[in-house]
């Protein structure tokens, strides 16, 4: 039996009872795109404090440019008539 192949994972795992299925990870991307966006503007200069403030309201921008289209969030501009 050859070792880290597919065929031996799956033979193991069908043999242990556990399912040969992927597991799926889901990830929150608000957290990664601030620190993404943080250390971009670290490595051009920009002291950390001002780098992390506007990496969160980027962050915001854009996660409230996600939820517009989807129908969660509505726009400014259908609010203002509201009661």
């Amino acid at each position: 039996k050859k070792h880290g192949t597919k065929q031996s994972i799956k033979s193991n795992a069908s043999n242990a009872g556990v399912s040969a299925t992927p597991y799926v990870v889901a990830i929150n991307r608000a957290p990664v795109l601030t620190l993404w966006i943080h250390v971009a503007l670290r490595r051009n200069g920009s002291p950390p404090e001002v780098a992390l403030t506007a990496a969160k309201v980027i962050t915001g921008w854009c996660a409230n440019a996600k939820c517009k289209p989807l129908g969660i969030l509505r726009s400014s501009a259908s609010t203002e008539g509201a009661p």
